[in-house]
């Protein structure tokens, strides 16, 4: 969060709480104030949640403080918050339990703006994203909406997954500027999904700009599963995409195949469950991936690239 601090620079990520967020300063006074930022959910595109400072020290930990403290007061159901919020330019958002999103001001913990959906969306909601002054949210409904980040006014939503497909968005949304192939940028918004008794699951990129779908990857490849146990394969994906400029490629995490379903009834490899995926984040093609086994499947289902 951006907050007064002497001499460097730090960045404190929030903890878990299920009506309050609080805000820890020094007690002491500043001496050379610097203002930083907690732009992303896991603190940058690498998901690292890791700050390179030594301002808080074992030395000097007991002078933190409390400094605010903001109830949403939408806790009905014991609906926790768990995210992280981000922080940007002076102003922390957040959403709560119920999918409503907040900002506020990140010295004072004073409400800024609300945004509330139509109707209650109950389930975990894992946080937000910025980028292009928007704030970008995916729901359990499968509602994948972008606000103003000044006013918390609705700029568009569209709809990916849901509880009519057995799916739900499942992870704070990732906002990066992926490589147009000619020296430029294209601005991508990414998120996946998770399933609730079976279905498919996937990664998608959005246009921040328009909510279109851009390109999607399936965790499930129906020819490494036998028979039609492919289409209740899950393949959930949970914690938000990585992000390297640098290689241009996409990187998340699945989990196992659909617990419901008879294992003896989906011989093969099942993939992409259990892996690390890494796909071009222009296209959303497959680069390579690593099955969480002691086998190592090669270059099978993988462009003829090498699986690590």
């Amino acid at each position: 969060m951006r907050i007064q601090l002497p001499v460097r620079s730090t960045q404190f990520s929030f903890p878990k709480c299920a009506i309050a967020l609080i805000c820890c300063a020094f007690s002491i006074e500043p001496l050379c104030a610097q203002e930083v930022d907690w732009a992303y959910a896991h603190g940058n595109l690498s998901g690292q949640r890791y700050a390179n400072i030594d301002q808080i020290t074992p030395a000097n930990v007991n002078q933190l403080t409390k400094a605010w403290v903001f109830n949403t007061g939408t806790n009905p159901g014991g609906q926790d918050i768990e995210e992280n919020p981000i922080e940007v330019n002076g102003v922390v958002y957040t959403p709560d339990g119920l999918s409503n999103v907040f900002a506020l001001n990140a010295t004072t913990g004073k409400q800024i703006w609300k945004y509330t959906p139509a109707a209650p969306v109950k389930g975990a909601n894992r946080g937000v994203a910025y980028g292009m002054g928007l704030i970008f949210q995916a729901r359990r409904d499968g509602v994948l909406l972008a606000l103003n980040a000044k006013t918390g006014a609705l700029v568009w939503q569209t709809t990916f997954g849901g509880a009519s497909v057995h799916t739900y968005l499942s992870t704070a949304p990732q906002f990066v500027n992926a490589s147009n192939g000619a020296g430029g940028t294209v601005p991508e918004v990414i998120t996946g999904t998770s399933s609730y008794a079976s279905g498919l699951c996937s990664v998608a990129a959005f246009s921040p700009t328009t909510g279109k779908k851009l390109w999607e990857f399936s965790t499930i490849e129906p020819r490494t599963w036998a028979g039609n146990s492919a289409q209740f394969g899950s393949g959930a994906v949970f914690d938000t995409p990585t992000f390297d400029p640098v290689l241009n490629m996409v990187y998340f995490d699945t989990g196992n195949p659909n617990q419901s379903y008879d294992g003896a009834q989906r011989a093969g490899v099942n993939l992409y469950t259990e892996s690390i995926v890494a796909i071009d984040a222009t296209s959303g093609e497959l680069q390579w991936f690593s099955k969480w086994s002691t086998t190592i499947y090669g270059t099978m289902m993988a462009g003829n690239r090498p699986c690590y």
